[in-house]
């Protein structure tokens, strides 16, 4: 197993045996290192953002709803989960699929026309997309079309929520978590599919990251503590992505700092804004493409996202 420390805390751990030694015995020298593991894992460390390595594995090794630091609940007012733009958005599908299932898809398995342009105008999270550099409006005719319905999709398909069978259907799970009162707990499904499911790499396709996925808990947590008010998206990122589920620097990465934060902005700032966890603005700038992103949490983070550590 790879020694927890660092090369200088192994070397000093090194030079305190050989000062404190002969030990009377295996056990004692056991017993010391033991000591000194223990109290390095509940010391805080800056590479993990002021936590210890004991709270880091309690965020990173749970499942966000039983086991771990982290969990993701239903409890807040209906009224303000209904208005969560991708809850509002997945109510709008599913009742579209109660209601005309099985829905016909075309050979590739996307959404009819005719369905897009039914669905397509009354989607709130494609009203939070970002404005296009004073660029026309693109034209909607097919499902790839519009940006977050295809996510909205496969995301009910994950979940099971939804199931084709001669065409896009409502499944019996969907049917029971789509009246109002169950709007807390399709939250927490849809936020579990979408981040623990859902491949974030869709979202942005420029340096895989692969690790950034995987330590989503500590990313949540960072944001919760860094983002009480407005806070541009690059010391955000910086903040709350773990140093360690970083890639090496790409070579472009390296000429646009900037732009290398991207991956988190896009993976998960983007995707909190639409679970209405966060919320974004735009500074002025001397062209709308110029314009940063700042973001700050919203009343709803602190109510759906939960922490708590146990303590050794």
């Amino acid at each position: 197993m790879q020694s927890p420390f660092k090369a200088a805390e192994l070397q000093a751990l090194l030079d305190e045996m050989a000062r404190d030694a002969p030990f009377p015995s295996i056990d004692a020298l056991n017993a010391r290192l033991a000591q000194r593991m223990q109290q390095y894992n509940t010391t805080p460390q800056p590479e993990l953002g002021g936590l210890s390595p004991d709270q880091a594995a309690q965020l990173l090794y749970g499942d966000w709803a039983t086991v771990g630091a982290f969990r993701v609940t239903g409890e807040a007012a209906p009224e303000a989960l209904l208005a969560v733009p991708f809850v509002a958005d997945a109510r709008l599908l599913m009742a579209y699929l109660g209601a005309n299932g099985p829905v016909k898809l075309t050979p590739k398995g996307n959404l009819t026309r005719a369905a897009v342009a039914e669905l397509a105008p009354q989607l709130r999270s494609e009203a939070l997309l970002e404005e296009r550099g004073g660029l026309a409006p693109l034209p909607v005719r097919n499902e790839d079309d519009v940006r977050w319905l295809p996510v909205l999709k496969h995301i009910l398909l994950f979940g099971k929520l939804a199931t084709k069978r001669k065409g896009l259907l409502l499944s019996a799970r969907g049917r029971a978590l789509l009246p109002e009162p169950q709007v807390g707990s399709l939250f927490v499904e849809l936020f579990l599919t979408f981040f623990r499911q859902f491949d974030l790499r869709y979202l942005y396709s420029g340096t895989p990251h692969l690790g950034l996925q995987q330590t989503l808990p500590y990313a949540f947590f960072q944001i919760g503590r860094t983002a009480h008010d407005w806070t541009p998206f690059a010391p955000l990122a910086d903040a709350a992505w773990l140093q360690s589920a970083r890639d090496p620097f790409a070579s472009w990465e390296r000429d646009h700092p900037e732009a290398r934060f991207n991956a988190f902005r896009y993976r998960v700032l983007e995707p909190l804004v639409l679970f209405g966890l966060l919320e974004r603005r735009l500074l002025p700038a001397a062209a709308p493409y110029l314009r940063r992103a700042e973001y700050r949490c919203t009343p709803l983070y602190s109510q759906l996202l939960r922490f708590a550590f146990d303590v050794p």
